[in-house]
Formats: C-alpha cells, sequence, structure tokens
C-alpha cells in the first residue's frame, strides 16, 4: 500500500505541476538538463573507447541507454519545437547544439526503441508545420539520420540501422511470458507498485546496477540489494500494469491515459508529440511508469497541461484509452493468431533430474532435431507464477545437434508462490532465434516435476 501511495502522490503531483506550468515552452528549460546528460555521456564514452564511439553502446554512468536514447529524442523535439508567433531561426544556436547533441545521443545510445519515438514523434511534431521549408528540413533530417546509421553500421558492424527495423524483441517474449503468469496468478489486484520487478527477475540475482558503474569495478551498493529488484520491468504497459495493479488498476490507468491522448489531440504540438512519442515507447518499455529511470516525468507535466487546456469527454477518454490499450496488449493477443508451427521439431534427448539440493544451481539439458537455422532454448520454474531460470540461443544445422546445456538457481518461495518444499514444475521451451511482436509463442515445450532436497 505504501509504495501505491507514493506512485499516486507521484503522478497527482506532475500532473499538477504540469497544470501550473501551463505553455509548453516553459518545457525548454529542460534543454540545459539534458546538455549536461549528453556531455557527460559522451565524456564517459570517450574515456572507455576513445575517439572510436561506435566500438560500444553509449554509455552514462547513472542513465541507462535506453534513457540515453529518449534523452536524445527529446532534446531533438525541443530543439524543433516553436511558439505560434516565433520564427525556427530565432534561437538557432542553442537549437542546432542541443538538436545535433541529441540526434548523435539517441543514434549511439544503440536502442531502437527511443530511435522509433525519436522518428515517429518528430513527424509528429514538425507534421504541423505545412510550409514548404519544413518539408525539406524532416526529409533532410531524416535522411541525415539514416545516413549517419549507416555509416555507423558498416564502422561497428552492428548495423544499427538495420537493426532498428529487424523488430527482432531480444528476449523481452520472455519477459512478458513472466510478467503474464504473475498476472494470472493475481488477476484483479497484481502484486501491488513496484513488487513485479522481485518476481520476474533472474532467481538469484538481487541488484539491477549500471554497467558504466560496473566496469570501473563499483559494484551494487548494499542499500540497492536492499530494494531487491523493484526496478526490473516488463518492457510492455500493460503486460506491467496488470502484473503490478490487475485488471482494475489496469482500466483505471488506461482510462486515464485516453484521457490525456483526448486532451492532447487537440493541443499544441508539442504536448502531441511528447505524450505520443512516450506512449509509443511503453510498446517495448517502460516510459511512463513512475517512478521510473526514463524521463517519466516529462510525459506526466505534459499530461497535466494537456487536461488543463482540453478537458475531455468521459466517452473520448474511453474510446482512446481502449485504442491504446488494445494495441499495447499485443503480448497477449498475439498468441492467439494462427501460427504455423513446424512440425519437423523433434526432441531427441533430455536431461532432466526430478531431485535436487536447495544449494546447488539445478542443471538441465536438451538435444533437438530441427530444421536449420537460430534458435533460443529457455528453462522456467513454476508454482504459482513462473520466472525463467536460464536461457541461451543456439543454431541447428537439421540434424541431431549438440546438447543444450541449461544452468540456473531455483527461485524461492516468496518468487513464484506455494510453500517451502512444494515440487517446481520445470518447463524447456524451444523458441524461433528472432522473435517478432506478432510472434510471440513458443516452437515446443515439455515440463516435469522437482523435488527440492535441504
Amino acid at each position: 500500500m505504501a509504495t501505491t501511495a507514493l506512485r499516486t502522490t507521484l503522478m497527482v503531483g506532475l500532473l499538477c505541476l504540469g497544470v501550473q506550468l501551463g505553455e509548453p515552452a516553459t518545457l525548454r528549460a529542460l534543454r540545459w538538463g539534458l546538455l549536461i546528460v549528453y556531455l557527460t555521456a559522451l565524456i564517459n564514452g570517450l574515456a572507455l573507447q576513445g575517439w572510436d564511439l561506435t566500438q560500444l553502446r553509449l554509455s552514462h554512468p547513472y542513465v541507462t541507454p535506453v534513457s540515453l536514447g529518449m534523452a536524445g529524442a527529446l532534446g531533438l523535439w525541443l530543439s524543433l519545437e516553436t511558439r505560434p508567433e516565433e520564427q525556427w531561426r530565432q534561437g538557432f544556436p542553442w537549437r542546432l547544439v542541443l538538436g545535433v547533441l541529441g540526434l548523435l545521443t539517441a543514434v549511439l545510445s544503440g536502442s531502437r526503441g527511443p530511435l522509433a519515438v525519436a522518428f515517429l514523434g518528430t513527424l509528429l511534431l514538425l507534421g504541423w508545420h505545412r510550409g514548404r521549408r519544413w518539408r525539406v528540413l524532416v526529409i533532410t533530417l531524416l535522411s541525415t539520420v539514416a545516413l549517419g546509421a549507416l555509416l555507423l553500421g558498416e564502422r561497428s558492424q552492428q548495423r544499427p540501422l538495420e537493426r532498428l527495423f529487424t523488430l527482432d524483441l531480444t528476449g523481452r517474449d520472455l519477459i512478458w511470458e513472466d510478467g503474464l503468469s504473475v498476472a494470472q496468478t493475481l488477476p484483479w489486484a497484481g502484486t501491488g507498485t513496484l513488487l513485479l520487478g522481485p518476481r520476474i527477475a533472474p532467481p538469484g540475482d538481487s541488484c539491477t546496477w549500471f554497467e558504466a558503474l560496473e566496469v570501473r569495478g563499483v559494484g551494487c551498493p548494499a542499500a540497492v540489494e536492499q530494494v531487491n529488484n523493484a526496478w526490473v520491468f516488463a518492457h510492455n504497459g500493460v503486460v506491467q500494469a496488470l502484473g503490478e495493479t490487475g485488471l482494475i488498476g489496469t482500466a483505471g490507468l488506461f482510462l486515464l491515459l485516453g484521457a490525456v491522448l483526448a486532451a492532447a489531440s487537440g493541443g499544441p504540438p508539442l504536448i502531441l508529440t511528447l505524450v505520443g512519442g512516450l506512449l509509443v515507447g511503453d510498446l517495448t518499455d517502460n516510459v511512463t511508469l513512475v517512478p521510473g529511470p526514463f524521463f517519466c516525468a516529462v510525459f506526466w507535466l505534459a499530461a497535466g497541461g494537456a487536461l488543463a487546456r482540453n478537458p475531455p469527454r468521459w466517452s473520448a477518454a474511453g474510446k482512446w484509452g481502449g485504442a491504446l490499450l488494445l494495441v499495447m496488449a499485443f503480448p497477449i493477443w498475439t498468441h492467439f493468431l494462427p501460427s504455423n508451427l513446424d512440425r519437423q521439431i523433434r526432441l531427441t534427448g533430455l536431461i532432466s533430474p526430478t531431485s535436487w539440493r536447495s544449494d546447488e544451481p539445478y542443471t538441465a539439458a536438451a538435444q533437438f532435431r530441427i530444421p536449420p537455422g537460430p534458435y533460443r532454448v529457455q528453462l522456467r520454474s513454476c508454482r504459482q507464477s513462473c520466472v525463467t531460470v536460464a536461457s541461451h540461443s543456439f543454431s541447428s544445422t537439421g540434424e541431431a545437434g549438440a546438447w543444450q546445456w541449461l544452468l540456473g538457481p531455483l527461485p524461492s518461495s516468496r518468487q513464484v508462490g506455494g510453500a517451502d518444499g512444494q515440487p517446481y514444475e520445470l518447463e524447456l521451451r524451444l523458441w524461433p532465434g528472432r522473435s517478432t511482436p506478432w510472434r510471440t509463442r513458443a516452437l515446443a515445450s515439455i515440463s516435469w516435476k522437482v523435488t527440492v532436497n535441504p
């Protein structure tokens, strides 16, 4: 209850502050903080990689790569925003610096979600300006981004532009499955605010820390370990809401988001861009979640300004919220789409111990005869809910290949429910090597019971 009250207080406070700020131009004050973030990230990148910043994804001592991408998108939008009576050339020096650094940060972050948000938000923002100069600017801007990403891809052999359009979920489908298993266990009220993370985090991992600090030997502080993975997210707005607040809380949240969208649709271009663009980020991340590391405060400030300017009707809020819920819930309804599962999958060997010591990592192995191509294998442990114990990728040549070994600690009763001493149900799943938003089901699975001995 305390965490729920904290989140509600923060959301209401940010909405009220957004109402007080009023004009979207007041958000320009963010540019000074964004410039500090950009410069800190670039300095940190130079210290780790030298002048060739394409070797690794751009990092920051206390900002994640996804957050850096979002920061880049925000800077780009603020550099392009103008008041009705204002010419774009006014303040050109700060617009140029903010826009270039923001674009560079978004590209070097290597995060496809923020890059997509930056593209869509920019098109949304500039779509309100119908002059020929704005169309030329849009084409030039997008062409520059595409060329820059292509050149970076050739140098770093990571192909960020190709990666942006592959739609590979990079393991998010496994997280969604774990999050939905928690939602099925607690369908009405969920786990509670900030309590989903400990249920879906890898067993035995009590801390999520910054990579840039780990590289320098700065480990996870004891105070952060006490939080117990509260900042592990489900990487989707609907899955996160269902896991934390259940059906009741999810309905209320999306009614509020529908009201914000309805209000923003009739507001200034910058407000609509901030609201619409950041909600796009919720498809594969949790950008608007309060409190969170993805500039969520900016979204709720813009939402407050939109609601103050154009209060919507309940019917409009319901329609916008329902449409948003339907789109964002694709990890759920894609399970029901027709799927041509390969019938040539064959399990030729399985090592699955049914008894195990509680102080040792569990070990399982499988051997497959499957068509050639890339695959992933996942081991899940379930009681009331499920969590991924281990997973890895492999390639098949079409013949009975090597054994695929999976090793990881079994979760505690606090993480997956049930009573101490109750048997686990272990599940081994075979997935395509690359997942897509419309294909979020495992190719095959097998399960067995495991009794843990003290």
